[in-house]
């Protein structure tokens, strides 16, 4: 065996060619010494690795060129080693692997798989990251709705929206798209984002719920022992998950202003750095974003990057509250009660016109997000196979009691604009005054009591 390892590697004709050009295309390196410690094979790997030529090497005493080799160490101790941190020369760091060779009971030397520590680390951090994503996309896959086709509505407005997100989906262009809450924002960025054909994951991220000191470790992710309580193994962070994708950055209204800073910088260079590392990574990442807020007035006032706000607002997308597409209400209602019944396991056969009359009365104010959460009441609590006015929750019926009791006739839009004018002036009398504490009272952002109060020229001084 000494004999046919020492041959030549370079010659064609040589019985153990084929041996030596498998050993050379190893990823590892790998080394073969005798029972004298001299290298028999030193392949591809180990050149790479090492910098020490075959030629050079092969022949002389390993402790020539590493007096404290752990493959020289079982050579003398004939016993294995596995996945052991070695440093055989200065600014080597490895993971080795080494053993005897024992061939018919007789030992015959010692051979060594040495691999370069960057490497695993490398090859540990890219592992994780899969990991990440992996998990990361089971949660996403549950949510998945399937582009545009199960977003419901025959309004003319709205249907213009849907036409031009689908128009503006399959390019880069940033998106900003605006409305109340509860109006489906996150909904239509997914929609974009399935109908873009980019491979990467939708990963959306409430910018209100991450706190400052968390921004940079959250959005750019961190090494090992980056901080203390951080993860051994390090995290990816938003910007690498969403990697050939979209990253959805919901209520960008409420970044503060240093972290918008460090927003822009990664947008303009498509590069993050990980907290507690010093190389960038390049990331390729479509932004799309929401808020409730007036961005124009927030920029006006400074309280938001004029320069963040033009790369993120390319294509504007501003989706109208429930109220104004009543004419979808009753197939958002047929839609959501069968979605609805079939998740909970209950069977609802049919919707008495007593529950959609009931249902028109009101003027929404949370938007699709409280229609759910009507419907889901109302499929949950029946115990009958039909929804009717009374499977509707108590404060949507009150509210139809309140608009028959009027002693003249209202259409239905001034009966209820009359309606929620007086709630609000109950509500601002009760906080005395105190915007945020009346929507509170009212269950609605402030903006949108705000919106209303200028609406029905409501003034809290007089």
């Amino acid at each position: 065996m000494d004999r046919a390892l020492q041959m030549d590697r370079e010659t064609p004709d040589n019985e153990n060619f084929f041996l030596t050009t498998i050993l050379d295309n190893i990823y590892e390196s790998v080394c073969v010494i005798d029972t004298d410690g001299k290298v028999l094979l030193w392949n591809g790997g180990a050149e790479k690795l090492y910098g020490i030529p075959a030629s050079q090497i092969q022949g002389k005493p390993i402790n020539d060129f590493f007096p404290d080799s752990i493959i020289d160490k079982v050579r003398r101790s004939r016993k294995a080693v596995t996945n052991q941190y070695h440093s055989p020369r200065k600014g080597s760091h490895i993971i080795a692997n080494s053993k005897p060779i024992v061939i018919n009971g007789e030992f015959r030397g010692a051979i060594a798989t040495d691999r370069s520590l960057e490497e695993v680390r490398s090859l540990t951090e890219e592992l994780e990251k899969a990991h990440s994503k992996i998990i990361f996309l089971e949660k996403e896959m549950k949510k998945i709705k399937g582009g545009f086709g199960k977003v419901i509505g025959k309004n003319r407005d709205f249907c213009q929206i849907i036409e031009m997100a689908e128009k503006i989906a399959p390019t880069n262009a940033s998106v900003m798209i605006l409305g109340e809450s509860g109006t489906g924002k996150e909904v239509f960025a997914r929609g974009i984002h399935e109908e873009s054909g980019r491979k990467g994951l939708f990963v959306p991220v409430n910018c209100s719920a991450i706190p400052s000191e968390l921004f940079e470790s959250e959005f750019f992710g961190y090494t090992e022992g980056a901080f203390t309580g951080a993860s051994k193994k390090g995290r990816s962070g938003f910007f690498e998950l969403a990697h050939e994708g979209t990253l959805f950055l919901d209520e960008i209204g409420d970044l503060p202003m240093r972290m918008q800073a460090k927003l822009l910088r990664v947008l303009q260079d498509q590069k993050v750095t990980r907290v507690g590392s010093e190389s960038s990574v390049a990331v390729n990442v479509r932004i799309i974003s929401a808020t409730n807020r007036d961005l124009k007035a927030m920029v006006e006032a400074n309280e938001f990057r004029e320069d963040l706000f033009y790369r993120l607002n390319v294509v504007n997308l501003t989706l109208p509250p429930l109220r104004d597409r009543m004419d979808d209400l009753s197939d958002l209602i047929t839609s959501l009660t069968k979605e609805i019944s079939s998740s909970n396991k209950k069977i609802i056969n049919s919707i008495d016109p007593s529950f959609l009359r009931c249902l028109h009365q009101h003027s929404w104010p949370g938007n699709i997000r409280e229609l759910i959460n009507v419907i889901e009441y109302a499929v949950v609590s029946s115990s009958d196979t039909v929804l009717t006015e009374a499977s509707a929750p108590t404060y949507i019926r009150k509210l139809k009691t309140s608009v028959e009791s009027f002693e003249y006739p209202l259409d239905l839009g001034k009966a209820i604009e009359a309606l929620e004018r007086r709630n609000i002036q109950k509500a601002l009398k009760a906080s005395a005054c105190n915007k945020a504490k009346a929507a509170r009272l009212l269950n609605i952002p402030r903006g949108t009591l705000y919106h209303k109060m200028k609406e029905y020229q409501i003034d809290c001084s007089k």
